[in-house]
């Protein structure tokens, strides 16, 4: 098979230069020797658009790393099962991939009623006539957190209690009352104990 180039009309690259003059096309440059080797010139090193078996690449799955110009179809390999929706105000999709494909539901949640509080999830407590407990949960999960606060400042005529629901809070085994108007309380579980967060 007779080597061709693109030189514009030019002429023939009759062997691939190292580097080709205007005269052989310069930058975007091809040469072909058969079907087997077809490169082109980027303006710096010659690029191969061919493997080195034959044919052309027609796409890549699993995990992929390419290099060089061109684009080439990949699919991405499943890297784990957590396929689904997770958490309780705030809520994060992740897909098969590991990929996030949803992030919602970040305003915090208004109470007027003893409640079950939800890791990752802002209260903003109501106490206007009565007090109210918040039971935390019974199995969290290593750096849960939750924040609870009183959002009309009646906390001291109607406490807030937080239920430590068997889990220690602050090295203690009893519960935390907010007792103070607008007093708030931010917890995370460190895998054994909640305890007061900034």
């Amino acid at each position: 098979m007779t080597p061709r180039s693109n030189a514009y009309g030019i002429g023939l690259l009759a062997n691939r230069p190292p580097v080709p003059n205007i005269a052989q096309g310069g930058p975007g440059a091809w040469y072909a020797l058969d079907t087997f080797d077809f490169s082109i010139w980027n303006g710096t090193e010659w690029v191969s658009l061919s493997n080195q078996n034959g044919g052309a690449i027609s796409g890549l799955t699993g995990d992929v790393t390419a290099t060089g110009p061109g684009v080439v179809p990949a699919t991405l390999a499943t890297v784990n099962s957590n396929v689904g929706t997770f958490g309780g105000n705030l809520s994060i999709t992740v897909n098969g991939k590991g990929l996030v494909t949803a992030i919602s539901g970040t305003s915090p949640i208004v109470e007027t009623a003893n409640f079950n509080a939800l890791a990752g999830n802002i209260y903003e407590v109501t106490t206007t006539s009565t007090a109210i407990t918040a039971t935390l949960p019974a199995a969290p999960g290593t750096w849960d957190r939750i924040t609870i606060q009183d959002m009309t400042g009646n906390a001291a005529t109607h406490n807030i209690t937080i239920a430590r629901n068997g889990k220690n809070i602050n090295g203690a085994a009893a519960n935390v009352i907010i007792n103070i108007a607008f007093g708030w309380v931010k917890l995370m579980y460190n895998g054994t104990q909640w305890v007061s967060q900034p």
